[in-house]
């Protein structure tokens, strides 16, 4: 017998974007937890750390026609993908045990300075290719 889940993210507007990445960070967080060995598609980087977000989107699309459709969802991808690289998921049980670890060891500093130098400078220079970095997405 195999058993099927079907998780639908309803905070998604048709032709819009949600106000925020976290809640669609956060299912993807859920979503990943009922498939531990990772068998569905994955955001794929290039050899130099650049993440090809248009490639990642077309191979979402093989599996649901029209997945982003306007520009401000292509924003949205970008702003998630900023803010995923950001975010440290602990849940709040384990919070004071994984401070005391990253401070016990002296990460804690490093913890919060993790993101990936390219990153920033890779996708500000894909906007800026677009004609796309005066859009007030980064301050």
């Amino acid at each position: 017998m195999r058993k099927i889940r079907q998780l639908h993210f309803t905070a998604w507007p048709d032709k819009g974007t949600p106000d925020y990445a976290y809640p669609l960070l956060a299912f993807h967080r859920k979503v990943r937890s009922f498939d531990p060995e990772r068998r569905g598609p994955l955001l794929q980087a290039a050899a130099e750390g650049a993440v090809d977000v248009f490639e990642c989107v077309n191979l979402l699309r093989t599996q649901r026609i029209s997945m982003v459709q306007t520009l401000d969802q292509y924003l949205y991808v970008y702003q998630a993908f900023i803010q995923s690289s950001e975010v440290t998921f602990v849940p709040c049980s384990q919070l004071k045990d994984a401070f005391d670890e990253l401070s016990r060891d002296k990460k804690l500093s490093k913890q919060f300075q993790s993101r990936p130098a390219s990153c920033g400078y890779t996708v500000i220079s894909a906007f800026r290719d677009l004609g796309l970095s005066d859009l007030g997405l980064f301050r």
